[in-house]
């Protein structure tokens, strides 16, 4: 079959079950197994699930990120020094 090893997956529309729906239902299935076994709720596709509870993780720079900052910073400051010094 072209290389496909099987089922051509060109298969006409006109049989009562397509690929796509076929893949469809499979990844349904699949999602509602991986969300049952890792204990998340059932969504109801009716309605909008809305977050009651906001908290802050953390703000700022990470470590490494700070010290990029600073860098970038203490650069800048140096060059000002720089032009200050050397008048116009």
């Amino acid at each position: 079959m072209l290389g496909f090893r099987g089922q051509c997956p060109t298969k006409p529309s006109c049989y009562s079950v397509t690929l796509a729906q076929l893949r469809g239902a499979r990844r349904d299935r699949r999602t509602e197994q991986a969300r049952v076994h890792a204990g998340l709720l059932v969504l109801d596709p009716t309605t909008t699930p809305a977050v009651g509870h906001w908290a802050c993780q953390r703000s700022g720079y990470s470590p490494g990120a700070g010290l990029l900052a600073a860098d970038v910073w203490h650069r800048g400051e140096l060059k000002r020094q720089v032009v200050a010094e050397e008048g116009p």
